[in-house]
Formats: C-alpha cells, sequence, structure tokens
C-alpha cells in the first residue's frame, strides 16, 4: 500500500494531487511463508507437489526435504519430489526478501507395504498385519479365486505371489517357487476325487485305484494348522467336518508319491 503526504500527513487510497503532498513509500515488511502440499499422506515410490502460498513479495525460496531425502530445491513451487523410503518428513520452506525471511514447515507421512512372506512346507504366508491380500500365480500372472488369506496353499507345484493392501498402499511381494508337491493336479485328478464339493460337512475321499490305502489324511486351515485326521482303509472315505466353521480347507495326503493336496469348501 503507497501513501501520499500531506500538510496533514500521510494518506492512501484516492486524493486530489493539488492538495499537495509527498508520496510514502511502502513499508517495509519481511515475507510470510505460506504452502500447500498436493497428498499429505503417500505410499512409498509416489511423487508429490509443493506450492508455495507465501505472501509479501518473497523473492527467493529454500526448500528442504528431510529425513533421508538429499533433495532441495530453489523453486518457487518444486513439482514432482518423490519419496521412496517410509516414514514421517518434515517438509521447510524458508522465503526472503529484501527486509528479512520466514519459515513454515509442514509434515507428509509416506506409508510402506509389508510384501515379505514366509514358507513352512507348502505354506506361504503374508507377514502383513491390518492387511488385505490376493495371491497371484506369477507364471501366468493370474489372480487365484479364493485366495485372499494371509497364507495361501498351493495344490500345484509352481511359483506364486501375493498383492498386498496395506494403510491405504498396494504392493506385490516377490515371487515364491513351491516344488514339493509330488504329482500335477491332472494326476491327482486321476487317483483321487473328493465330492460333494463345496459341503455342508462330509466329504467323501475316492481312492480311485486304491493307490493311498494305510495313508493317514490331514485336513488343514488356512493358516496351515490340521484340524482333522483319519486313515484311509477303503477306496472311500468319509470325512466329518461337520463341527468346522464354514470355509476353505486342504486335504493333505503325504505318500511314496509325494505330498497330494486337495482344496474343498464347507459351507
Amino acid at each position: 500500500v503507497y501513501s501520499h503526504e500531506t500538510q496533514y500527513g500521510c494518506w492512501s487510497g484516492t486524493q486530489n494531487i493539488v492538495d499537495g503532498g509527498n508520496c510514502c513509500s511502502a513499508p517495509p515488511v519481511p515475507p510470510v511463508a505460506n504452502f500447500s502440499i498436493s497428498d499429505n499422506v503417500i505410499c512409498a515410490g509416489e511423487c508429490i507437489d509443493f506450492t508455495d502460498l507465501s505472501s509479501n513479495s518473497p523473492t527467493t525460496w529454500s526448500w528442504n526435504f528431510s529425513p533421508n531425502q538429499s533433495d532441495t530445491s530453489n523453486l518457487q513451487n518444486p513439482n514432482n519430489i518423490c519419496f521412496s523410503s517410509p516414514g514421517a518428513y518434515q517438509i521447510t520452506l524458508i522465503t526472503s526478501n529484501t527486509y528479512g525471511s520466514d519459515t513454515m514447515t509442514q509434515a507428509i507421512t509416506v506409508n510402506a507395504v509389508d510384501t515379505s512372506v514366509s514358507v513352512s512346507g507348502i505354506n506361504l504366508t503374508s507377514n502383513a498385519s491390518g492387511a488385505t491380500w490376493q495371491w497371484i500365480n506369477c507364471t501366468t500372472n493370474a489372480q487365484i479365486v479364493g485366495a485372499n488369506s494371509a497364507t495361501f496353499t498351493p495344490t500345484s507345484n509352481g511359483t506364486y505371489a501375493v498383492i498386498v493392501t496395506q494403510n491405504g498402499c498396494s504392493d506385490t511381494s516377490a515371487c515364491r517357487l513351491v516344488n514339493s508337491l509330488g504329482l500335477d493336479q491332472n494326476e491327482i485328478n486321476d487317483l483321487l476325487s473328493v465330492y460333494p464339493n463345496p459341503s455342508k460337512g462330509v466329504f467323501v475321499l475316492h481312492d480311485i485305484q486304491k493307490t493311498f490305502l494305510d495313508q493317514s489324511v490331514n485336513v488343514k486351515n488356512l493358516l496351515g494348522e490340521t484340524v482333522y485326521s483319519t486313515k484311509i482303509t477303503a477306496n472311500k472315505t468319509s470325512l466329518d467336518l461337520s463341527s468346522l466353521n464354514d470355509g476353505v480347507y486342504f486335504i493333505t495326503i503325504d505318500c511314496h508319491l509325494g505330498k497330494l493336496v486337495a482344496k474343498i469348501l464347507k459351507e
């Protein structure tokens, strides 16, 4: 704001110049730092923009993005600043002009996803907590229908990974190899069948070629825990799982052919 000095002092606004006096200079004021961030909560690897909103006509800008972020900037509006590591970051802007400087700091949060996977036998378990999961076949890159729990038990040899959604972010684990299953699914189907599947509780295990007589049978839940055991004594064995909660289970048989796994659904 510029003023005009008359015999009555300084005035501002619209005045008649014939009143005399001198124009007063603008008051010397330092800038007031202020800025906005395109997003204050992001996922590791994402990039965001910063917009200067400082007042009182700053002429220089000094940005610092910390910790663990070596980038600094002297641009008024730095864009596409990326954060690869999770954590809490303090974003500082120092604005200056001829009359002084001012500082403002704001925080952003960079979230990460735990994509680590533990292996126990043929069971693959995501270590992420408070997450959702979708297991995929790495060979075909296809999602495996119904494989939405932290633990996944493959029914055939192959490589598998899990898409984890956690803290509002999604990422995919490394592929893990499972090669300890003795037979592929087509070979299992020629030797063994389970029906009805799904069932409300009672399943029939049909040893089609009487290959598994006297072999132990274990039923495991999605956590890999054994919840039912029996032995095959005839070509048809009844499995009464009525006392178990509804959900997906796995029938496993360890024999001279290797480990056989059949997926069942109790409704």
